[in-house]
């Protein structure tokens, strides 16, 4: 693997196509684009902000059942949560649709109303399995639990290319799968990624990827 951005562009193309990874080992990407992404998602968040990994995995700030993660992170956002310990099942130590959050603390003003960003994460590629999965971290499915002062920015993370040429422009291909998120399909996480400088970074599976091509010769 001769450079970094090759190793990136080897690792998106295999965490896009996890149907074709032997099931022991998908966690292994799956993780990995969690942790791109958060990669990502913390620069395009502004100076000041707290940018956070809320997923089962790779969290720090938000550990134990799914009710207490949220009861922590509704704390943080200054808005309250409309659930119970109850409304859960037991042992519930899932992400509840979320994988990445982000807040600005206003430089300690205590009051609501925050500027906010929460996202998701997802390998899925049919375009209905992705779509829907776009709208996990989003108002329309998350607002009836929890309540805060304005809506939030959403964003989904997928390593897929959503790119189509159209005469001299580039398109959305699936545009009539996209929803009131935004979209970081491939084409922007190198493009950002080459833009902030942290394509070697990104290469969150990097003995991964090595061992990959190695198969390939």
């Amino acid at each position: 693997m001769d450079t970094p951005l090759r190793a990136f562009y080897v690792q998106m193309l295999m965490s896009a196509s996890l149907r074709l990874v032997p099931k022991n080992r998908r966690d292994e990407l799956t993780e990995s684009f969690e942790e791109t992404s958060h990669e990502i998602f913390r620069q395009l968040m502004p100076t000041g902000w707290e940018v956070h990994r809320f997923g089962a995995k790779g969290a720090n700030r938000y550990e134990g059942l799914l009710f207490d993660k949220l009861k922590a992170l509704v704390k943080d956002l200054r808005g309250k949560l409309h659930l119970q310990a109850k409304d859960f099942k037991p042992n519930d130590r899932g992400d509840g649709g979320l994988d990445l959050v982000a807040w600005h603390p206003m430089a300690g003003d205590e009051r609501d109303g925050l500027p906010i960003a929460l996202a998701q994460c997802g390998c899925t590629s049919d375009g209905d399995s992705w779509s829907k999965k776009s709208l996990e971290a989003a108002p329309a499915k998350l607002r009836p639990h929890i309540h805060l002062l304005h809506p939030w920015s959403t964003y989904y993370f997928m390593p897929h290319d959503l790119t189509e040429a159209s005469g001299t422009q580039i398109d959305w291909q699936q545009r009539a799968n996209l929803t009131e998120t935004i979209v970081i399909d491939r084409s922007r996480l190198i493009r950002l990624a080459t833009l902030y400088g942290s394509v070697d970074r990104c290469v969150t599976a990097k003995a991964t990827v090595i061992e990959a091509v190695a198969l390939t010769y």
